[in-house]
């Protein structure tokens, strides 16, 4: 077999496209059990996963300033979060804890392929989408 440089650089691209496709997990240390404030002082969406939905959630309207679509896989322990909006979104996710609830508080960049998270959807989960256009989307996103 002729190695030539179109197939070097073929496999390279290969290589590269599967380290950059590797999934981001959220560790125990990233959720909180404190409500972001930002909560608090925002307009927003909020969904949950039933069996109604059937594995996938659309908040706000597509191809608008404020979407989401968050997938579960099939078992319920993995999610997908993507957008086609075409300005950065501020979500927040939601799960029952011993402690009450506990919080993830995160922001995805616009047109973004996608987030994927390991998350057991089976205790529940609600995502909540900050709608607000007073200010910058990030605007809170550290202060709890």
């Amino acid at each position: 077999m002729k190695i030539t440089g179109f197939t070097i650089i073929i496999t390279l691209f290969g290589v590269l496209s599967s380290i950059t496709a590797t999934k981001t997990r959220i560790a125990a240390v990233n959720w909180v059990d404190q409500e972001p404030s930002i909560l608090r002082g925002h307009p927003m969406s909020k969904q949950e996963f039933s069996p109604a939905n059937g594995g996938t959630i659309n908040i706000g309207k597509a191809n608008s300033d404020h979407h989401l679509t968050v997938i579960q896989d099939k078992n319920k322990e993995q999610i997908q979060i993507t957008t086609r909006a075409n300005q950065q979104q501020t979500y927040i996710l939601a799960q029952p804890a011993e402690s009450g609830r506990r919080w993830f508080h995160s922001t995805i960049d616009q047109g973004n392929v996608g987030q994927s998270f390991k998350i057991d959807c089976n205790l529940g989960l609600s995502v909540y989408l900050i709608v607000d256009d007073r200010t910058p989307l990030s605007a809170g996103l550290s202060q709890f």
